[in-house]
């Protein structure tokens, strides 16, 4: 029923590649591999410079198992968009399965930093198992001072002049609580 719903949002929108990268992803999920891929590079072809795009596309990669691919997409939509979480977990993900673990590990981190609740979270906890010694708590302060910084810029933005020292203030305690926590986390582990 999805295909066809989204096969639909194409004929009506038969130049736009966020739709057709949409519904790449939706075959994908399907496992209908070879259908997705093709929409997918009809997509990237529309929608070049469109960070969705890379993203979904990244994705696409992910479930074909073309490992060097998705970190390719993935790396792209960080280009167009540096603090997407998806973008980010994709990523990481991708990077995992060509066993480089510790750079995956930090993108996990960064993700869940932007999206605590999102796949980033729970792949920083999962790879900081395998790795050992890292502490899934460290895993979380990381990604939550990074992710910290970048709701903090979004923030800062919005504030008038005198409210930004505090704001500074307020991150930087909580920031040092939760490296304090995560300290004796892992000293515990």
């Amino acid at each position: 029923e999805a295909i066809r719903v989204q096969g639909d949002a194409v004929r009506l929108r038969p130049g736009s590649g966020e739709e057709l990268s949409a519904l790449a992803a939706i075959l994908a999920s399907d496992k209908q591999r070879d259908r997705a891929w093709d929409a997918i590079e009809q997509a990237t072809a529309l929608a070049p410079d469109d960070a969705t795009v890379a993203v979904r596309r990244s994705y696409v990669a992910l479930a074909a198992r073309r490992w060097a691919d998705a970190e390719a997409s993935a790396r792209r939509a960080l280009e167009l968009d540096p603090d997407s979480p998806e973008g980010m977990n994709n990523l990481g993900v991708a990077l995992r399965q060509q066993g480089k673990r510790a750079e995956a590990l930090d993108l996990f981190a960064r993700s869940a930093g932007s999206d605590p609740r999102g796949h980033g979270a729970t792949n920083a906890r999962d790879l900081s198992k395998v790795l050992g010694g890292v502490g899934a708590l460290g895993v979380v302060a990381v990604g939550f001072i990074l992710g910290g910084q970048i709701a903090l810029r979004a923030v800062f933005r919005s504030l008038p002049t005198g409210a930004k020292p505090i704001a500074v203030a307020v991150f930087v305690a909580i920031a040092a609580v939760v490296i304090i926590l995560s300290t004796r986390s892992h000293d515990a582990a």
